[in-house]
């Protein structure tokens, strides 16, 4: 694997960080919505097939057959997000919850759940920009990923189930900015390997201010 997270990036201080972020994403949120997507698609889907089925039009049978596939790839997906609501669950603690621009960020994550089940753990700071813009009738968003650093990156157990990094946040880069059109997210992404299941996958969204420098100019203006 490369690099271990505590040689790379040791904690800027002997105090491990003490404020705890929520991670932005619900399992349980996902799966119902997944599975009441799914429910509603096959009931239309199964609906319309059987009644061409029935009245004998069978280009229109076979036409709504595809949508019928994409029904049975639905269950599985949902059934891979009902396995992922058994996945251990990361607890993590951060120094400041408002990081500024170049200045360091320390970390602290723990495994709540059985650690042993992952076998590799990769966490990475990563800089977002979300713009959404009308084309004709249709909403569109598009993202690009401007920054994209490395925390940890470990297969040793003991650090998988608790450990600390840090990471300095660029002093060119752009802090978080929320608009009508526009957003610049920041936020720390988990990735954990489980074989021969979902995967575990965890964003924390931090909220990144200027500098003080750059804050106090700002103020003047």
């Amino acid at each position: 694997m490369e690099g271990h997270p505590f040689r790379d990036a040791p904690p800027t201080t002997n105090k491990l960080p003490s404020t705890k972020i929520e991670a932005g994403t619900s399992r349980i949120r996902n799966f119902l919505a997944g599975g009441l997507f799914t429910l509603v698609w096959n009931s239309i889907v199964l609906w319309i097939f059987v009644s061409a089925l029935s009245s004998g039009e069978t280009f229109f049978a076979v036409f709504s057959g595809i949508f019928v596939l994409v029904g049975a790839g639905l269950i599985v997906y949902s059934g891979y997000l009902f396995l992922a609501l058994f996945n251990p669950r990361i607890e993590l603690h951060v120094s400041e919850d408002a990081p500024t621009l170049g200045g360091t960020l320390d970390l602290h994550w723990k495994i709540a759940g059985s650690a042993s089940r992952i076998r590799a753990l990769k966490i990475e700071l990563l800089g977002t920009e979300r713009a959404t813009y009308r084309r004709g009738t249709d909403t569109t968003t598009d993202t690009h990923v401007f920054a994209r650093i490395r925390i940890a990156h470990t297969d040793v157990p003991r650090e998988i189930a608790d450990g600390t990094g840090s990471v300095v946040i660029p002093a060119g880069a752009v802090p978080s900015f929320v608009a009508d059109h526009n957003q610049i997210v920041w936020a720390i992404h988990i990735e954990g390997d489980i074989p021969w299941w979902p995967d575990l996958e965890d964003v924390f969204a931090i909220y990144v201010v200027p500098t003080k420098h750059r804050r106090a100019q700002q103020e003047v203006a």
